[in-house]
Formats: structure tokens, C-alpha cells, sequence
């Protein structure tokens, strides 16, 4: 703020006000005016550009992310960020869904850096595509490289449960749980192996 008090057309101030807005404010539309404030100053930004990509798959505008990340790419291959945003608006999205696309996406962003959440999405990509194996791979990657990654774990117990190993999904949702007690969908994935085990009672209570 004071960086634009003495200059108000510093683009990367705006933009970096919007993140912190975005992502430790979680006020989404007070972000998205500063990333369009960073894009007046500085048309053609392209970490505000990626900015603007997550708020709309955040928020479910799918076909609008992937479209922002398409005008970032020429100024923004370097962005890790990029790819990783536009492969997980294309594993969303419901119509016109390219997961072939998105594996092609979250192979970039691996490449760029090797994050959790990147290879999480790309093993999201995979067991859609049936290709389980290899999700699971991925999901053990993203584990390495953070232990206290609830998603891989939630997904990786989603992956063993489809395999039919089931004491291998419990493990990982039980520890999906205990990472976030409020992950709706970790409970559900539980109560679907508990009732596949026989403890009925137990995939109540997860319900």
C-alpha cells in the first residue's frame, strides 16, 4: 500500500496486494479489483492474469480460466502457477473436459517445480482416466514432498479403494481426517470403505 501511495501505476504492488487478499484474506473480490487495477497500469501482466484464472475456477468459471491462462502463456511460460491453474480448470470442468490436456499441463508445472498440489492434480487426471497405477504414483510423490498434504492423502485412499485395498484406503483417509476433522468428502470416502469392510455402523457415522 505504501509502495502505491508514492506510485499508484506499480503493477507488481497491486498484484501482490490481490494475493494476499486472495490468499490470506480470502476476500476474492477485493483480489480480483487489484489484479484488474495491475492490468490497467500494466496490460498483458501475467501474474495478475493467473490471478484472475484461479479466482474463476475457484469459483467454478472453468471455460473462463482456461481462456485467461491462453492469454497469460506468451508472457507467462515461466509460471509454474499457470499450468497448474489451467490443468485443474480442465480436470473441473464438466463439459468439454480434456484430461489428456491437463496431464499435459500438470507435467509442465511438475517440471517447473515439483509441488504437491501439481502432482496431486495430475494423479487426480489419471484415475479419471482410468490410468490408477499411475495416480497413485503420483500421489505418493506429493506425500514425499509434503507429509501434511491432506488431498493426496484423501485421494490416495479414493485410488486404493478403487484397487480394492481397502486397509491401505483406510490408512490414508484416516489420516486425511485427522490432518482436517472437517473434510466432508475424506468421511465420505471412509464410510464407503467401511461399509465395503462390513462396519456399517461406522460408515454411518462418516455419512
Amino acid at each position: 500500500r505504501r509502495a502505491l501511495e508514492a506510485n499508484p501505476r506499480v503493477g507488481a504492488a497491486h498484484y501482490l496486494c490481490g494475493r494476499i487478499l486472495m490468499d490470506v484474506k480470502d476476500r476474492r473480490d477485493a483480489a480480483l479489483d487489484e489484479f484488474r487495477r495491475a492490468l490497467e497500469v500494466e496490460p498483458g501482466n501475467e501474474f495478475a492474469l493467473v490471478g484472475q484464472a484461479r479466482i474463476a475456477v475457484i469459483e467454478g468459471r472453468h471455460a473462463e480460466s482456461i481462456a485467461i491462462c491462453d492469454r497469460a502463456e506468451p508472457a507467462g511460460k515461466h509460471l509454474e502457477e499457470l499450468y497448474y491453474v489451467r490443468g485443474s480448470a480442465r480436470v473441473r470442468r464438466r463439459e468439454g473436459r480434456d484430461l489428456e490436456e491437463a496431464l499435459k499441463d500438470f507435467t509442465v508445472a511438475i517440471a517447473k517445480r515439483a509441488a504437491p498440489w501439481s502432482h496431486c492434480g495430475r494423479g487426480i487426471a489419471y484415475c479419471l482416466l482410468r490410468r490408477t497405477a499411475e495416480g497413485l504414483v503420483d500421489f505418493d510423490s506429493a506425500i514425499r514432498i509434503d507429509a501434511a498434504y491432506g488431498l493426496a492423502y484423501k485421494n490416495r485412499g479414493s485410488a486404493r479403494t478403487e484397487t480394492g485395498d481397502y486397509d491401505g484406503a483406510r490408512k490414508d483417509l484416516d489420516e486425511a481426517i485427522r490432518l482436517d476433522p472437517n473434510d466432508q468428502i475424506a468421511h465420505l470416502y471412509r464410510g464407503v470403505v467401511r461399509k465395503a469392510k462390513g462396519d456399517v455402523d461406522g460408515a454411518i457415522t462418516d455419512c
